[in-house]
């Protein structure tokens, strides 16, 4: 459930954007999010926190996204865009 995400990250720092991915065809999610946290710090803090945790019967792989380093040109210092897979993708 994306609320019981949301809920997780919220303990460790604010959640600025946590949109949630869907399948364009199957209207489905996509069994990945992305979320943007309120500082580097915080986001940091949440990969330390909730990586490998499990939630609904799923593992949470937590990590910073590839598309904000690549396609925004910020570096790791600057990351604050996190992704989250469930271990079933």
């Amino acid at each position: 459930d994306c609320r019981k995400l949301e809920a997780m990250f919220g303990k460790i720092g604010r959640v600025s954007i946590c949109p949630v991915m869907y399948n364009r065809y199957t209207h489905e999610t996509c069994g990945f999010q992305f979320f943007t946290m309120n500082t580097t710090e915080e986001a940091d803090a949440s990969i330390i926190a909730l990586n490998t945790t499990e939630i609904m019967g799923k593992v949470l792989i937590v990590k910073i996204s590839l598309f904000l380093l690549r396609f925004r040109g910020c570096s790791l210092a600057d990351a604050s865009l996190i992704i989250v897979t469930l271990d079933t993708c």
